[in-house]
């Protein structure tokens, strides 16, 4: 596996945007959580943390991120890190973009293609998302 192959296969998944929504059946269940929010910590730790990779010759340093929750039920989640491996440094920009639907008081299901949904709870403004990295889960907290 290509070390570029390895940092999106741990850290994200491009995915194709979904056929955007009206706006107008979104307000009213959407309105309350849209918005930017930063990413705060990973697994409690302030950035930039340091995660393994696939094996104990990879890591990969989260540095930055954001979560863009659109009217249109739409996301974008940005994540900033940098990896290395085998000596090799990289820094890169990995994009998740997909749809989202509020389900209830405190609950979002994050849809993106050919992956399984992610269904999170929020708390005032603040997102906890467990993103799947390779060999281990680490939980995203966003706020705004």
């Amino acid at each position: 596996m290509t070390l570029s192959l390895a940092i999106v296969t741990a850290v994200g998944v491009l995915a194709a945007r979904p056929a955007p929504r009206t706006a107008s059946a979104h307000r009213t269940r959407q309105g309350s959580v849209v918005g930017r929010y930063v990413l705060r910590t990973v697994n409690g730790q302030q950035l930039p943390v340091t995660l393994p990779g696939e094996d104990p010759r990879h890591t990969i340093q989260i540095t930055d991120g954001v979560l863009d929750l659109n009217p249109d039920g739409s996301y974008l989640c940005r994540t900033v890190a940098n990896t290395a491996h085998l000596g090799l440094r990289e820094s890169f920009a990995d994009t998740l973009l997909g749809g989202y639907t509020v389900l209830q008081a405190g609950a979002i299901q994050f849809g993106h293609k050919g992956l399984k949904a992610d269904t999170i709870t929020t708390s005032g403004f603040q997102i906890r998302w467990p993103h799947p990295v390779r060999t281990v889960q680490a939980v995203f907290l966003y706020s705004r």
